[in-house]
């Protein structure tokens, strides 16, 4: 992304995942593009990454064109195929023809631009998240970990990385502002694809058939019955850096009917639009947290 900009140096950005629901943070990311607002780093866990990495290279809309022209193209998303390949999103087609060729990706402006990236994983033999460093990696190192923090459990297969196993980050850490805060970034704005006041419930039938595919993987297992208490901790410490004015949260305002695999595009286009009419009817606030000392 180019930097005429307003490159704000001690606040880092946070990106929820969601899957197809992540269009909500598409829309606020090409808001961002449009007013040249950038952040030396990213912390972006499952369907954020992807988003995140169009967001640096500036492509305004490439987020959103994908979901809205591929939703409902078997080649980008596809029941059938969660159950020939054992995963429901096509990797290989999404960093693949579509990057190359169909919606092109800006590869060279990706690895150029100075920012950070921090991409989630969760590691399935210990059950902890493992973090990996964009500026550390090159490209196809990108490519990894962002398959790898993408593929939900029971709807992706497994990940490697030097030989590890990984899934989607969401399962060990969901919402990774702790990680901005670790790495020194003190105020934080935080794109979530869930509206305020929800909370995650137990997830039993999740829960036993996370037991049986990944009966290998217990640390994983245990990881995957957690997620609920993670997850609404996680909400709970993000209300107090709010409270504290140590963070400006972008959130859906009404309780969200896209699914993490949605193919509607009506919906698909009007979650777009409300990410992005959020972002612009909250710019004022945003410049003020911003600025602030």
């Amino acid at each position: 992304m180019e930097s005429n900009v307003s490159l704000w140096k001690d606040t880092g950005l946070v990106l929820e995942g969601g899957g197809i629901r992540c269009i909500y943070t598409a829309g606020v990311l090409d808001f961002f593009i449009k007013k040249k607002i950038e952040f030396p780093y990213i912390c972006a866990v499952s369907g954020g990454t992807f988003h995140a990495m169009n967001y640096m290279t500036g492509q305004r809309g490439r987020s959103r064109n994908i979901n809205l022209y591929f939703s409902k193209d078997s080649r980008y998303l596809s029941k059938r195929r969660l159950l020939t390949k054992g995963d429901i999103f096509n990797f290989d087609f999404i960093y693949g023809e579509m990057a190359e060729d169909l919606l092109p990706f800006d590869f060279k402006g990706y690895m150029a631009c100075p920012h950070e990236l921090v991409m989630v994983t969760t590691n399935c033999i210990t059950g902890k998240a493992e973090y990996f460093y964009k500026n550390k990696m090159d490209m196809e190192g990108s490519r990894l970990a962002t398959i790898a923090s993408s593929s939900i459990p029971l709807m992706a297969n497994m990940a490697y990385i030097n030989g590890v196993p990984y899934l989607d980050g969401t399962e060990a850490d969901p919402i990774p502002i702790r990680k901005n805060i670790e790495d020194g970034y003190r105020k934080n704005v935080v794109i979530l694809t869930r509206n305020a006041g929800y909370r995650k419930k137990p997830e039993k039938v999740m829960e036993f058939l996370a037991q049986n595919k990944y009966r290998k993987y217990p640390n994983l297992v245990k990881t995957i019955k957690d997620r609920p208490r993670v997850y609404n901790e996680s909400l709970d410490f993000l209300d107090e850096e709010e409270k504290a004015g140590r963070a400006f949260v972008f959130r859906p305002q009404k309780p969200v009917e896209v699914s993490r695999t949605e193919k509607n595009k009506k919906k698909l286009a009007a979650f777009y639009m409300e990410g992005f009419n959020n972002a612009k009817e909250n710019y004022e606030d945003l410049m003020r947290f911003l600025k602030d000392e």
